[in-house]
């Protein structure tokens, strides 16, 4: 603590939220946002613009950090039991996968499983995307219909906005 440092130092008896000046009380409500759910999964209404009963929808959820396990938690609360979790490590996802009551895919398999899939969410900690538009383009038929939903939670993304160009596919 020498220098400039020297005045961050903390008193003898005081601890460190002492010397920040921030209340307990405001510390145990920044905890509390922190552990809400997300406000980019108020996507419900967006939901029900394109589908009449989301609880009848196929959702598959990619990565397994603790953003996918609330995705997770909000799709089951919104009547989704048909669940596809995927991701890199097969041992995380697949206990994620379990405990949730989900399905699990492995990641190499993706271009195969989005096609059947009506919501699709992804965050993972990728550098670079990992659902492209020439993923979609060569997986999904020039006669789908079925509107397929994604929703990217990623920083940064995981899909590439170019996928918007494509027809049924809606991208949040």
């Amino acid at each position: 603590y020498e220098g400039v440092w020297s005045r961050f130092k903390p008193e003898r008896g005081k601890d460190k939220r002492g010397i920040t000046g921030v209340s307990s009380e405001k510390i145990k409500k920044i905890g509390e946002k922190i552990t809400s759910t997300p406000k980019i999964f108020n996507a419900h209404p967006t939901l029900k613009k394109i589908f009449d009963n989301i609880d009848k929808k196929k959702a598959l959820v990619v990565g397994s950090g603790y953003m996918i396990q609330l995705a997770i938690k909000y799709l089951q609360s919104n009547g989704v039991t048909d669940i596809t979790l995927t991701n890199r490590n097969y041992e995380k996802g697949s206990k994620i996968a379990k405990d949730n009551d989900c399905r699990y895919s492995k990641l190499q398999y993706l271009p195969n499983i989005i096609p059947s899939q009506d919501i699709v969410i992804t965050c993972t900690s990728s550098s670079i995307p990992i659902v492209g538009k020439g993923m979609i383009e060569s997986s999904i038929s020039n006669s789908n219909v079925k509107p397929i939903v994604m929703i990217d939670l990623g920083v940064p993304r995981d899909i590439e906005p170019e996928i918007i160009s494509l027809d049924n596919i809606y991208l949040y």
